[in-house]
């Protein structure tokens, strides 16, 4: 103990040397969320502990403009779209989707639209991932299959293509 100090908070190993109430706070909501998630995704333990929760944490941080709370919700499905809306009040918020139509409006339509306003968008968002990964210098492999798997989600492609943009095989089933 430093000289002066009544207590010292360790989380992880290390002091906390300043705002404890936020750092349990933020504890307690990280556990909170990380088991939600693990039920949600049904993702088993030994694959959960492979994800870098520090490196996600870092990147949450990076979207300076964008509230903490609308990346929360679109990571995990929570963004207001119609159908989930149209629950509160059906007359005020209806189910459809204001772009198209479409009859159920969930989080993939949101995304998937295939209005020509959204493609634009789509476009906008593919450009802004690439220069993204090349500013952070993402292997130039890692950032063609991100931007292919990408593409396929957004068009909707009905079935799974059988191979990566290089012609290597895919063994497992890409999820976005």
């Amino acid at each position: 103990m430093i000289d002066g100090t009544h207590c010292h908070l360790i989380y992880n190993g290390q002091t906390v040397a300043s705002i404890h109430r936020k750092h349990i706070r933020d504890h307690r909501r990280t556990k909170e969320l990380k088991t939600y998630i693990k039920q949600k995704t049904q993702m088993l333990e030994a694959a959960f502990t492979y994800i870098d929760w520090q490196s996600h944490e870092r990147s949450l941080n990076t979207f300076k403009n964008s509230p903490h709370i609308f990346l929360v919700k679109f990571l995990h499905g929570w963004l207001p779209v119609g159908k989930s809306v149209s629950r509160y009040n059906p007359v005020k918020y209806p189910s459809a989707c204001p772009s198209c139509n479409e009859l159920n409006e969930d989080a993939k339509h949101f995304l998937t639209c295939p209005n020509p306003e959204c493609h634009k968008w789509h476009a906008a968002l593919k450009t802004s991932l690439q220069h993204r990964c090349e500013s952070v210098d993402t292997d130039p492999a890692l950032l063609d299959l991100l931007l292919w798997a990408l593409n396929h989600w957004l068009q909707g492609t009905p079935t799974q293509p059988t191979e990566y943009p290089n012609g290597l095989p895919i063994y497992s089933t890409v999820r976005l």
